[in-house]
């Protein structure tokens, strides 16, 4: 892939804009090329940069980063996809993202196509019938996670290693309730949802991130930003509150 140098005048039109606008208000996505301090790179045989490029790959659903598990393509999913492609290129050259929003913006739904099941054998049938009945079980509305005995009693499974396979491949972690004993389990997305509603107007993000331990923080927050939106408490704290469209 041939690279070369972009113009100097979009460079220091584009990265003196990054560093002085201040954005207002709600649903405002920035993604640059690059750091304001950085060269922004192009693709010799294409008529565009390596950013635009990977961007448009992006959109178009070609890079599975891009895509959530439910077929969308988000802001955050678009950002990850880009830098993600980016990082281990042979220039000094990284794509930066500022936010301020909340709720699920959609930039892109892609088809999800229904699968013919008799393609499958009558074992993964199976297997994707517990795995549906374990998402109803880790997902109730009245608990935002289930004890390992319960979820066990619920799917007549008495194998421990074949209750922690299902619970991994629906993508199931540890949930800790802090200053007490015993792990429970559950999605991590149900979890910090419930943790945000009924009571609490707002959670601090270290509370959030106690009840999940085996998540980083990075990890944590993506989730977040698809059901909720960050602020300041008065000691200016960092804060999230549940986004009403969920």
């Amino acid at each position: 892939m041939g690279i070369s140098k972009g113009s100097e005048n979009s460079r220091a039109v584009i990265g003196k804009w990054v560093m002085a606008s201040e954005f207002e208000g709600e649903g405002r996505y920035l993604l640059a090329s690059s750091l304001g301090t950085q060269e922004s790179f192009g693709l010799q045989n294409k008529q565009r940069s390596i950013f635009t490029h990977h961007l448009l790959e992006g959109l178009r659903g070609n890079s599975p980063d891009a895509i959530d598990e439910l077929g969308r393509i988000t802001p955050e999913t678009l950002a990850k996809s880009v830098y993600n492609n980016m990082k281990n290129l042979s220039v000094d050259q990284k794509p930066i993202r500022k936010t301020e929003g909340s709720g699920d913006t959609i930039l892109a739904q892609l088809e999800i196509k229904e699968i013919d099941s008799s393609q499958f054998s009558d074992t993964e049938k199976i297997q994707t019938k517990i795995e549906i009945n374990l998402l109803g079980i880790l997902e109730d509305s009245e608990f935002y996670a289930r004890s390992f005995d319960t979820i066990k009693k619920k799917l007549s499974i008495e194998n421990n290693d074949d209750v922690h396979k299902l619970l991994q491949s629906v993508g199931a972690t540890k949930v800790k309730i802090p200053k007490k004993n015993g792990v429970l389990w559950g999605t991590p997305r149900h979890v910090l949802k419930n943790l945000l509603g009924e009571k609490w107007t707002y959670r601090y993000f270290e509370t959030l991130r106690s009840y999940l331990p085996e998540l980083e923080s990075e990890k944590i927050k993506e989730i977040l930003q698809g059901i909720a939106y960050s602020d300041k408490d008065s000691e200016n704290k960092e804060i999230w509150r549940l986004s009403t469209k969920n």
